[in-house]
């Protein structure tokens, strides 16, 4: 066996422990007997299971990310970028995959201690976000930076919601819901989302009357 077949035997073993116990109550021991090799392959292959845990999200995250920007890159190459074209870049790649791996994905991250989740998610995620909050904002010129942000952050978590699989948005006995195909799921979820993005903000929101401009809170920039 390659160093190549045994380091993914290891990455596939931790991926179902984790997800099914929960990193902290998973042993290394644990995913070293799952995966049939020797308690110390861990350590030879990633060096510990915190290594080991950045690898294995790597794994599965560096896929979408590579081609959320390769979308991107599409959608912003006439100048003139659709927020539904944005969207559609970053939501395509992970509900288009949507499944039980992207669901444990998902589990694992919050299932981390805050801090521990934190630092993976600036890690895994933080450039590309960036070059996202930075796109959105284009179609988006009334919106502040923070607006696009908290606008954008509602949609990742519809994101997540929706590829975890937790609740099944299109039950089988749902008869009134309309019947999509899963690329016309996709685009309802984007059009649903661009909706509330282009929503007023708070540039656009009069004051109340009853409200003196000194009381009223500048939205951070």
């Amino acid at each position: 066996m390659s160093e190549a077949d045994s380091a993914g035997l290891i990455l596939d073993a931790a991926e179902e422990l984790f997800a099914s116990r929960g990193f902290d109550a998973t042993s290394v021991r644990a995913v070293t007997r799952h995966a049939g090799m020797n308690p110390a392959a861990v350590h030879y292959h990633f060096g510990s299971k915190q290594i080991l845990l950045h690898a294995l999200l790597n794994r599965r995250i560096a896929p979408l990310n590579q081609e959320r920007l390769i979308l991107l890159d599409h959608v912003l190459r006439d100048g003139q970028p659709t927020l539904e074209g944005i969207l559609d870049a970053y939501l395509r790649p992970v509900l288009r995959h949507a499944n039980a791996t992207a669901g444990a994905m998902s589990s694992l991250l919050f299932g981390l201690a805050a801090d521990t989740r934190a630092e993976l998610v600036d890690e895994l995620f933080g450039a590309i976000h960036q070059r996202f909050h930075a796109a959105l904002r284009q179609p988006l010129p009334e919106l502040s930076a923070g607006e696009v942000e908290e606008r954008f952050r509602f949609a990742i978590a519809i994101m997540l919601h929706v590829a975890s699989g937790e609740i099944d948005i299109y039950p089988s006995n749902a008869k009134s819901l309309p019947r999509r195909s899963t690329e016309g799921r996709l685009q309802a979820i984007v059009n649903f989302i661009a909706h509330g993005m282009r929503a007023p903000g708070s540039r656009n929101t009069p004051t109340p009357r009853t409200q003196s401009p000194q009381g009223t809170q500048r939205t951070p920039q």
